[in-house]
C-alpha cells in the first residue's frame, strides 16, 4: 500500500518537470490510499490553474476525471480525524503544514510507504520513522 499526496498526482496530471516519475506511483500494482485532504487540494490547484488561464475548463475537467479513473482509496473521515493528535504533533515536530502532516500521519498510521515529491516533507517522513517512494 502507497499513501500518495497531491504533490505526485499534480506532476502527473499537470505534464511538470517530474511527470515521469510520478506517474510510476499510479503503474504500480499496489493499492493507492489518499487522505481525504488530497481531493481539495487538487481541486484548488485545478481552479487556480483556470483562472491564471494556464488550464481551459475543459481541462481541468479532463484531468480530474483522469484522477477519477485511477480509482484512489480515500481514508475514511473517521480514520482523518482520529488522526488529529498525531498529525498536530507531526506539524510541530517537522515545521509541517497541518495538511502535510495530515498526509503522513496517514502513511504512518497504515504503515504505507508514503509518495511525495516535497523533499522536507520526505525528510520529515524519515524522522517519524515511516518510509518513502525513493525516486532516484
Amino acid at each position: 500500500m502507497v499513501v500518495i499526496d497531491s504533490s505526485v498526482a499534480l506532476e502527473w496530471l499537470l505534464g511538470q518537470n517530474r511527470a515521469e516519475e510520478a506517474g510510476r506511483v499510479f503503474r504500480r500494482r499496489e493499492d493507492l490510499l489518499v487522505h481525504p485532504l488530497f481531493w481539495l487540494e487538487i481541486a484548488n490547484v485545478l481552479t487556480k490553474q483556470v483562472r491564471a488561464a494556464a488550464l481551459t475548463s475543459p481541462q481541468r475537467d479532463t484531468a480530474w476525471q483522469a484522477l477519477e479513473d485511477l480509482r484512489l482509496t480515500t481514508l475514511s473521515g473517521d480514520i482523518a480525524q482520529s488522526l488529529l493528535p498525531q498529525v498536530l504533533a507531526l506539524a510541530e515536530a517537522h515545521r509541517l503544514s497541518a495538511y502535510d502532516a495530515a498526509h503522513l500521519a496517514a502513511a504512518l498510521h497504515l504503515g504505507a510507504a508514503f509518495a511525495t515529491l516535497d523533499g522536507a516533507l520526505s525528510a520529515a517522513t524519515l524522522k517519524a520513522g515511516g518510509r518513502f517512494i525513493d525516486w532516484t
